[in-house]
């Protein structure tokens, strides 16, 4: 829901008296929540691993948004920002405590010093358990279907999701397979990895509120 990630996004900048003039977005996927926060007057950069998926950001958004290709590991920024984000859960892709850190650390260095914020958001176990522990999910169209296999290892605390997908262009038929590999990280493990790093003072909150989390939240906002 990308108008309320927007509308949370805009409430927590307000939270903290900031006025932005840029936002640096991290796996920024194809631009949706960038062009409705353009829309509510921020300037936006993205950035994503994908280039496929830039490239579409690049129509959504006119060509007139800086777009740059990066990981998350090695974040290839100068300068500083007030507001940086990284939503859907894309932190539980970092698999290692090691890539955590080296992302912290790296955002330490691009924000204002005393009240530049950064904003993401972490998966729960209890959210696998609920939806995702042994799960299919399947869509279909004109010219498409999907299917979804979810899996959640809970002795591994790794979330799969498996994804069959067909397209029909015409009368050419695209088939592809993915996986998508994510780490369920505990609440306390990612206050201790935060700690660990010393790079932040930090807030959590529960899914899309300001109130605290517990043990039934499926995502907290950090």
């Amino acid at each position: 829901n990308y108008t309320r990630w927007c509308n949370y996004i805009i409430e927590v900048i307000k939270r903290y008296h900031l006025t932005p003039t840029k936002i640096l977005e991290l796996a920024a996927g194809t631009g949706s929540l960038a062009k409705l926060l353009k829309n509510n007057g921020y300037h936006v950069i993205l950035m994503d691993l994908n280039l496929a998926m830039l490239k579409v950001a690049q129509q959504k958004l006119n060509n007139s948004t800086p777009l740059v290709q990066g990981r998350l590991t090695s974040l290839p920024f100068k300068g500083r920002f007030e507001v940086i984000i990284c939503l859907y859960d894309s932190i539980n892709y970092l698999l290692e405590v090691e890539q955590l850190k080296t992302l912290f650390f790296d955002i330490a260095q691009l924000l204002v010093p005393t009240k530049g914020i950064f904003i993401f958001d972490t998966c729960t176990e209890y959210n696998s358990l609920t939806y995702f522990k042994n799960n299919i999910e399947t869509d279909s169209g004109e010219n498409y279907f999907y299917e979804r296999k979810s899996i959640y290892l809970k002795d591994k605390k790794i979330q799969l999701n498996l994804f069959s997908l067909v397209f029909k262009e015409g009368q050419i038929i695209k088939k592809y397979k993915e996986e998508h590999c994510q780490r369920i990280y505990s609440h306390q493990k990612m206050i201790e990895i935060i700690e660990e790093t010393n790079c932040f003072h930090f807030q959590a909150y529960d899914d899309f509120s300001f109130g605290p989390p517990h043990l039934k939240s499926k995502r907290i906002p950090v």
